[in-house]
């Protein structure tokens, strides 16, 4: 039995939320697991929040994501009942997505021999999975903070690893448990402590809030994991040392 709350859905539906059945672990972070599942006949991903996030946070996340409305950015099926009696854990639903994230699909490819050296960068034939379009993927992703940008809104944690692939290999960027409406950055809010090696040098010195200028330096070094098919930003170096070395102290 689905051990978890109501579900919240933006078309306003309340299904049984027997409906809703977890199947295999497919994805762990610092704040939430993700779970392949079924529903209504779908095949889901379900984000599972800490059993210790309060209801704000969830709410902050929700709120921002069920604003957004666009091609590159993760749909979201639906949410927990932030009115329900239960406290949590809290959790999202959305498709799934089988290819994974993007780092994961370019280290697959690459060990797969999929990756001729001495071909283009960028294939003519759209979703070609034999040769990567990456400045597709780079150009997918830069549309999609854009739009969020245009939308006021800051991601707070873009890398590879929060960029999906769907089933046409088109990048949607997801996570966004970091993500602040302009509005509603301020000093109150928790510290930016997971990304480092995205973090400007502002963030990571601890000289500047979440900003669009942020995600634009964070989306450069995701352009450097897809040249480098999905590799580490610094893979050889440990996180001190790569604030050292990026802060010149």
């Amino acid at each position: 039995m689905n051990p978890f709350p109501g579900i919240f859905l933006r078309q306003n539906i309340l299904p049984n939320r027997s409906d809703v059945v977890f199947q295999d672990l497919i994805g762990r972070g610092f704040f939430s697991n993700v779970y392949k599942g079924t529903w209504r006949h779908r095949i889901i991903a379900i984000k599972v929040l800490e059993q210790t996030t309060s209801r704000d946070t969830f709410l902050s996340e929700l709120n921002v994501w069920k604003s957004l409305n666009h091609p590159n950015i993760l749909r979201l099926y639906g949410a927990s009942d932030s009115h329900s009696e239960s406290i949590g854990p809290w959790f999202f639903i959305s498709p799934y997505m089988r290819n994974g994230t993007l780092s994961e699909y370019l280290k697959r490819l690459e060990w797969d021999g999929g990756m001729d050296m001495g071909t283009s960068m960028v294939s003519e034939v759209y979703g070609d999975s034999s040769v990567p379009d990456l400045l597709r993927f780079m150009e997918e992703i830069a549309i999609a903070m854009e739009y969020m940008h245009s939308a006021e809104v800051v991601h707070g944690d873009l890398k590879g690893a929060n960029v999906l692939l769907d089933n046409d290999l088109r990048c949607v960027l997801a996570d966004f448990g970091h993500s602040k409406r302009e509005s509603e950055i301020s000093y109150k809010n928790d510290k930016h402590a997971h990304g480092l090696r995205w973090q400007s040098p502002e963030l990571m010195a601890e000289r500047s809030l979440i900003s669009k200028e942020n995600d634009v330096y964070a989306f450069a070094i995701t352009c450097v994991e897809i040249v480098t098919m999905g590799s580490l930003p610094w893979p050889m170096i440990a996180d001190d040392v790569v604030k050292k070395r990026v802060l010149g102290t």
